[in-house]
């Protein structure tokens, strides 16, 4: 009985000590399973993050980076990957600003390409339209001869013939000067020049006009620019041109105003008037020869205008201001003079 009691003891302390091994198996099991599977979810999110991620890059966005920081060998390729996107970034900015860069040769080859041929299509022209004004101006030259012998010795009737006929050869000739202006280049002949007081001069030579019109001219002016090195004469041409289509654009006692800046080295001399305006569909054609809006005119003064603030190193443009009317703007470099002064003052202290 007591060999039996002792065996059956045994056993049941050998059932628990198996119950607890297999529980004990159980629960490492279900940790190991708990702990493999949370494992998984992270591999799979960060899989999942990786192809999201690497299909963005594929399609060209470098701007993506793997937000995921691991320890392990998935780790290392995820810092890899983000230091060959960081490279990739770096040399497409360069492959971008290469293009950028070749693209604005391109359009500024383009743009010389056409400049030249221009200059030489005027030329030719110009050369051609030199030989045929010569001899219209001879032929037209005879006749005005004939036309101021025939007045001496016409009636007071004929006289008013003659006279219209006089004024009708006048303004051919001009339309000839005109055109020669055209298609030449200018030849500029440059002296240092007061902008400022160009303009005045300018203006009161309108005087008659505007007070027909009863115009009335507002000027403002920023005195910080010294003189500047222009070929007067044509700058004076280009400014009337302007002033004169204001003038004649302007209602009866509008108002024009020219106001003169000076920033950043350039000279900028805006001449509005209280007019329509210039459409859209004329705006393109504005500075091409033979347009013009006027009843009258050949359509070469800002044709004209344009080759000679060109010629300066300038630019000559429209724009329509908020108000209404017209504005017309030439921006010219300002300190021009100032720097071959400065060159005259150095190259005499290198003599003395």
């Amino acid at each position: 009985m007591g060999i039996e009691r002792d065996f059956g003891r045994e056993l049941q302390l050998l059932n628990r000590q198996i119950f607890r091994a297999v529980l004990f198996a159980g629960l490492i099991f279900l940790i190991t399973g708990i702990f493999g599977q949370i494992q998984l979810i992270r591999m799979t999110r960060s899989l999942a993050e990786v192809t999201r991620v690497s299909n963005q890059v594929a399609a060209g966005d470098f701007s993506q980076k793997i937000k995921i920081s691991r320890r392990d060998e998935l780790g290392a390729l995820i810092d890899s990957f983000n230091k060959m996107v960081d490279q990739l970034d770096e040399s497409y900015g360069k492959l971008n600003r290469a293009n950028v860069e070749l693209a604005n040769n391109i359009a500024e080859l383009r743009r010389t390409r056409a400049e030249l041929s221009r200059k030489e299509r005027l030329a030719l022209i110009g050369e051609t339209i030199s030989k045929i004004s010569h001899e219209i101006q001879n032929k037209i030259g005879g006749v005005s001869i004939w036309v101021q012998n025939l007045e001496a010795i016409a009636d007071e009737n004929s006289r008013f013939y003659l006279n219209e006929m006089k004024q009708a050869l006048n303004s051919f000739m001009k339309m000839l000067v005109n055109f020669k202006k055209f298609y030449r280049e200018p030849q500029l002949n440059r002296t240092p020049v007061n902008m400022k007081d160009l303009m005045q001069k300018i203006i009161f030579g309108f005087s008659t006009e505007m007070e027909a019109k009863k115009v009335k001219v507002k000027t403002e002016w920023e005195d910080k620019a010294g003189p500047m090195m222009l070929d007067a004469e044509q700058m004076k041409e280009v400014i009337e041109n302007i002033l004169m289509n204001a003038i004649y654009f302007s209602p009866s006692g509008g108002t024009i105003r020219v106001i003169c800046r000076h920033r950043n080295g350039i000279s900028r001399i805006a001449i509005s008037d209280e007019g329509p305006g210039v459409s859209p569909e004329q705006l393109e054609n504005i500075f091409q020869p033979f347009f013009t809006t006027k009843s009258s005119g050949s359509g070469l003064g800002l044709a004209i205008s344009y080759n000679i603030v060109r010629a300066h190193g300038g630019k000559i443009y429209y724009e329509s201001p908020p108000e209404g009317g017209a504005r017309f703007v030439i921006e010219l470099p300002a300190q021009e003079h100032r720097t071959k002064s400065r060159k005259h003052k150095a190259q005499g202290k290198n003599q003395q």
